[in-house]
């Protein structure tokens, strides 16, 4: 297994580096900034899991759509969402571009940070919102060859409080993982950075960079193991 700690030095820019065949999964962390300068920075912590070695991970409460996923030839990509910020964000959503999507929705009251199922814990990593977890009210899958993506809504009167952190987002590809821009918006805010996503440009990253901005990431690898 190998973990990988990530910092953003501009608008919408972070990087990733994906493990190799052998390794069964590639963790993350994203800092997304606010266009319009209205909030702190969030934050997306993410874990995408190789086909064929995320069978296991199935337990608990899984709200599903979208047709039956494939633990042999999917890969798994999970997110989560956290509200660092000292407010409570309203209206909120979060769009992730992605192509061939079979199975999506939440995994309820889940915590990416959960040692036993999950065990996303980078050194580095920001944990400022930890006051408990929320589930989205939904989620949505748009096939608009256009703007292909995988949407989740915090649009209750719950929103997503400050200092809270959504639970695990989650869908499936048979594609595998590029990097790719991100939107969360809310009713006062928007933020863009970046997350691994099924996407087929690889020249993504050489896109955002052109744009007008510039990025520093840390990468630690830790002792490969089978998850």
């Amino acid at each position: 297994m190998k973990k990988f700690s990530l910092s953003i030095a501009a608008a919408f820019l972070s990087a990733m580096l994906f493990a190799g065949a052998a390794s069964a999964m590639t963790i993350g962390e994203s800092a997304l900034a606010d266009w319009y300068k209205n909030s702190v920075d969030v934050y997306v912590d993410w874990i995408v899991y190789n086909p064929g070695t995320w069978s296991s991970l199935t337990t608990g409460t899984w709200e599903k759509k979208g047709s039956p996923w494939d633990p042999v030839n999917d890969y798994l990509y999970t997110y989560q969402l956290e509200n660092p910020s000292a407010k409570r964000f309203s209206s909120t959503s979060l769009a992730i571009p992605a192509l061939s999507v079979h199975t999506y929705g939440w995994v309820v009251d889940e915590d990416l940070d959960t040692a036993v199922t999950w065990n996303h814990n980078i050194g580095s990593e920001h944990e400022l919102a930890n006051l408990g977890i929320i589930n989205p009210d939904n989620a949505y899958y748009v096939t608009d060859p256009a703007d292909s993506k995988v949407q989740w809504t915090f649009f209750s009167s719950t929103g997503l409080p400050a200092k809270y952190e959504s639970s695990v987002l989650y869908f499936t590809s048979p594609l595998k993982p590029t990097f790719s821009e991100i939107v969360i918006q809310d009713s006062t805010s928007q933020w863009h950075g970046a997350v691994p996503a099924p996407t087929p440009e690889p020249g993504t990253l050489a896109l955002l960079a052109a744009i007008g901005g510039s990025f520093v990431f840390a990468a630690k690898r830790k002792n490969s193991q089978t998850v």
